[in-house]
């Protein structure tokens, strides 16, 4: 459980890409899955700012879970979040393409925020690379291509959302990579 700062949970392919899973933040708990099938930790965990994050010893836990119905329903609901979580970031990776990923992140920042014009990049534009399955060469030019369309206005790591309308269009009807190339001929 993180009690302080932030943990991103990442994989790494054999060339060295990190795809982001998610970023767990303070009173969120992760890697549940070992406690459970005594198996070891499907991805890796690191710190991305000064945090303490607390360790429950597998047997202890389990018995606690057996003691606390509660506890354990608790986990099931946090496992329900986390395969919604992971059902969304495979189709973002699969179905949408970058620009489209980037919209829906903004427009997340800007829900999670209450803030329906301006957000704050919550992380380097490297991290969010990797979170959002690209390199930050592609960001860098996603952004500029949003700016230039009249969609966002940034400042350091202030995005100003210009046209929500327009963010929301561009996560709403982006088709499948897969099915804009057969449409063109191509497989």
């Amino acid at each position: 459980m993180v009690r302080s700062g932030r943990v991103k949970v990442f994989k790494l392919s054999s060339d060295g890409k990190e795809q982001i899973l998610h970023i767990f933040s303070e009173r969120e708990h992760f890697a549940e899955v070992p406690v459970l099938d005594g198996q070891s930790f499907p991805a890796s965990a690191l710190a991305i700012e000064a945090s303490e994050v607390l360790f429950f010893p597998r047997q202890p836990f389990l018995q606690l879970l057996q003691e606390q119905p509660s506890l354990t329903i608790n986990l099931l609901k946090s496992f329900a979040r986390h395969l919604r979580r992971f059902s969304n970031l495979v189709d973002n990776l699969a179905l949408r393409e970058v620009p489209a990923r980037l919209a829906n992140y903004l427009l997340s920042l800007s829900e999670q925020t209450n803030q329906a014009e301006t957000v704050e990049l919550d992380l380097s534009k490297g991290q969010l690379a990797a979170k959002l399955g690209t390199i930050p060469e592609t960001l860098s030019r996603v952004f500029a291509k949003l700016m230039h369309d009249g969609l966002i206005e940034m400042d350091g790591y202030t995005v100003r959302l210009l046209d929500c309308d327009r963010l929301h269009q561009l996560v709403v009807l982006e088709k499948p990579a897969k099915a804009r190339a057969n449409r063109n001929g191509k497989i």
